[in-house]
Formats: C-alpha cells, sequence, structure tokens
C-alpha cells in the first residue's frame, strides 16, 4: 500500500501548482528579459543551469528584487547560484524581504 501512495506522490510536480503572485512577476519579467520565447518558466525552473542567464541577465534580476523587495542586495553576501537557484526560491526571498518592510 505506501508503495502505490509512493508512486502517486512521485508522479505530482510542483509544476501543477498555481504559481504565488510574486513568482508570476518573477516569471513575467524572466520572459521580457530572455530572448528565447520558447523558454518555459515555472517556479522550480532552475535559473542559472538554463543557460540563458548570463551576467547582465542577473544584474537585471538584482535590481527588480531590490525594486520588489525595497532593500538593497549585498552581492558579496549572497550566493545566488545557491540561494537563488529556482524561481520559486527568488519569489521567497523577495516575499521574506518584502515582510521585512511590513514588521
Amino acid at each position: 500500500h505506501s508503495d502505490q501512495l509512493a508512486q502517486r506522490h512521485a508522479g505530482c510536480r510542483m509544476s501543477d501548482a498555481t504559481p504565488t503572485a510574486t513568482e508570476g512577476e518573477l516569471i513575467a519579467f524572466l520572459e521580457s528579459i530572455t530572448a528565447d520565447p520558447s523558454l518555459s518558466f515555472r517556479p522550480e525552473t532552475e535559473i542559472f543551469s538554463t543557460g540563458v542567464f548570463e551576467s547582465l541577465a542577473l544584474v537585471s534580476l538584482v535590481e527588480w528584487v531590490e525594486t520588489k523587495s525595497g532593500h538593497s542586495i549585498d552581492a558579496s553576501v549572497v550566493d545566488f547560484q545557491k540561494e537563488w537557484q529556482t524561481i520559486g526560491q527568488v519569489a521567497a526571498f523577495v516575499d521574506r524581504q518584502t515582510e521585512r518592510n511590513h514588521a
């Protein structure tokens, strides 16, 4: 019985979930700065491993996060490839920073 349950859960993917508001805005932003319309972004999309994200796009992403969150990002403190690996991680970072503004 537990094997059947595990198989059913293995078939569930995060991409089936509706993106949060911040994830949706981030996806729209990433689509606007990438030149490849065939790319499909989802919350679990790994930003850096897609091969379309170069340093100029990273600068744009940092500026977007700073604008959305109301906080400056210290690039010497944030490990972008680890902490911002996926769209969901970046969106969660923005949401945490935004909550700090309202606390």
